[in-house]
């Protein structure tokens, strides 16, 4: 899936999820990785993961449009 994506838009996971495991298959592909800040911010893995580059904490779509404008990889 992240291969098929500019950019991954991380709403829920948890520490274990196919979901996170997607999200780090993405950064390995050199994407980049968004996560919604209202539902993860709290989680202490997904503020771990959000210290390395390419990945975002965001919390409005209009932040999720500018990364998206701003991707460098084509599709």
């Amino acid at each position: 899936i992240s291969g098929l994506s500019r950019v991954s838009l991380i709403v829920e996971a948890g520490e274990r999820s196919g979901t996170r495991n997607e999200a780090e298959h993405a950064l390995k592909q050199g994407r980049r990785v968004l996560m919604w800040a209202p539902l993860l911010a709290s989680a202490p893995w997904a503020g771990r993961f959000a210290s390395e580059p390419d990945v975002t904490m965001v919390s409005r779509v209009e932040e999720v449009l500018e990364c998206l404008q701003s991707s460098s990889v084509d599709v």
